[in-house]
């Protein structure tokens, strides 16, 4: 079966929370898949090591886009959430992304990157809802003073940053509101 580049994350999601509805029957199920899609292609997780390379490469100096899609199940009620979220990435030198690779490995997800690693201050990158939501008295920002300097900084993001890292937590609450 040939899916649309922006319906894959949705299908993947549906099917991995299928495959837990016998297990967890009287249990609301969240599952989700993210898809990094540069100029109709998917870039899934690298392979390798000098596949990211090559991943980071493509995606140096370009726009793409990240779609997270949600499913939520519980009983007989069935939602699936989808969010895309525009990604500026700057130019890279190829000592950049070696660096990046290196320092970060992250050949468990797509596209090679994750964006927590790849900005100064994720906060600067949260949109108004993400901000209102986190500073709403009843969850708190992450304290980054620990994480490792960034190897390159994302030049700007249309849309969610959650959605980047792979759960737009904002739609999720809401989502989980009717569920309540």
């Amino acid at each position: 079966m040939e899916l649309p580049c922006s319906q894959v994350a949705s299908y993947l999601a549906e099917k991995k929370a299928n495959a837990y509805k016998k297990v967890f029957k009287n249990r609301i199920i969240i599952t989700s898949d993210t898809t990094v899609i540069l100029d109709e292609t998917i870039l899934g997780k690298p392979e390798s090591f000098e596949d990211g390379i090559e991943m980071l490469k493509s995606l140096s100096g370009r726009v793409h886009k990240v779609n997270t899609a949600v499913n939520i199940t519980y009983g007989d009620k069935n939602q699936t959430l989808s969010q895309f979220t525009t990604v500026h990435f700057p130019s890279l030198s190829n000592e950049t992304i070696t660096d990046y690779m290196k320092r970060f490995n992250p050949v468990d997800k797509a596209g090679a990157y994750g964006i927590q690693e790849c900005v100064g201050n994720a906060s600067d990158l949260y949109a108004l809802k993400e901000r209102e939501f986190l500073n709403s008295g009843k969850y708190k920002l992450l304290n980054e003073q620990h994480r490792l300097a960034p190897s390159f900084i994302i030049e700007k993001i249309e849309g969610s940053f959650f959605n980047v890292v792979g759960l737009p937590i904002v739609e999720v609450a809401k989502a989980l509101k009717g569920y309540t």
